[in-house]
């Protein structure tokens, strides 16, 4: 049985973000969820409920997008104290007028959540086209530091200090 709890604090503590609550709530047909910074929650559809795969692409996604957003205003203050110099460095040459241009932040996100999911859950995440599962693969390929560099690191300061 998919605990949902329990998935959110895997990506989140992944990224480095807080755990936003979610909640289950009449969308109607065309909204499967929205995230609702003032209230701070993630609303998704009930329709989904019971859909395991499309909730942990749903909560990569937009897991992934609170992330940006820290990354954004930490670049905004000119703080970085946990970020990788290769995130600072995109965030720096990807900018336009001081934000990600939507298509950037999708892709990212995108990129992210099938990254995630097939690395750390075995899932495969299908798309209507099949193109697209190619660009995010290369997108991925070529940027694979945006995903692990902060984690590798703290893996491998983790296995000095049990050296030590």
């Amino acid at each position: 049985m998919f605990k949902i709890k329990k998935f959110q604090k895997e990506v989140a503590d992944f990224l480095e973000i807080e755990i936003y609550k979610i909640k289950f709530e009449n969308l109607g047909e065309d909204t499967p969820y929205k995230l609702l910074l003032h209230d701070n929650y993630l609303a998704i559809n009930k329709k989904l409920k019971k859909d395991e795969i499309k909730l942990m692409e749903i909560i990569c996604v937009e897991y992934r997008k609170l992330y940006q957003m820290k990354e954004r205003l930490a670049h905004a203050k000119g703080k970085f104290k946990d970020t990788s110099y290769e995130y600072r460095a995109w965030v720096s040459d990807n900018r336009i007028e001081k934000e990600l241009s939507y298509s950037e932040s999708k892709l990212d996100c995108d990129a992210f959540t099938r990254y995630y999911l097939q690395r750390f859950k075995g899932i495969e995440l299908k798309y209507d086209f099949n193109q697209y599962a190619k660009n995010l693969d290369i997108f991925i390929d070529k940027n694979i530091n945006r995903f692990e560099l902060d984690r590798i690191r703290k893996e491998k300061e983790a296995i000095k200090a049990k050296d030590l």
